[in-house]
């Protein structure tokens, strides 16, 4: 997730995402219970993540915790017109292993994550 940084449009990034990422879980499994044995984290403690494509250089590892699930880091958004600094964001996703729907679940996923910004 990306939002422009201390625009004050988006006031719970975070919670926005976790919840987008619980939605995703629950609305594939077809269950509002996280079930461990349908579940698969696909995600290490942590992950390398390039501040710049296709350039080594600012390279940082990023470390997901139980009580930071969330990780984000700014980020300045260089265009023509203005420089913008933007806030990114990473969560790691429960997997359903056992798909019982998908259909409609980027509808699930966005409302989940937009509701709290309203």
């Amino acid at each position: 997730m990306m939002t422009e940084a201390d625009s004050g449009l988006w006031p719970n990034t975070r919670a926005a995402l976790a919840k987008a990422c619980l939605t995703a879980h629950r609305h594939t499994c077809g269950s509002q219970h996280i079930d461990t044995d349908r579940a698969k984290l696909l995600v290490t403690d942590s992950e390398l993540i390039s501040m710049a494509v296709d350039r080594d250089v600012g390279q940082h590892e990023v470390h997901f915790t139980g009580r930071s699930p969330v990780v984000c880091w700014r980020e300045s958004a260089e265009q023509a017109s203005t420089d913008v600094d933007i806030e990114i964001c990473v969560a790691p996703v429960l997997v359903c292993k056992r798909v019982v729907q998908t259909v409609g679940g980027g509808d699930n996923i966005s409302a989940a994550g937009l509701v709290l910004h309203l």
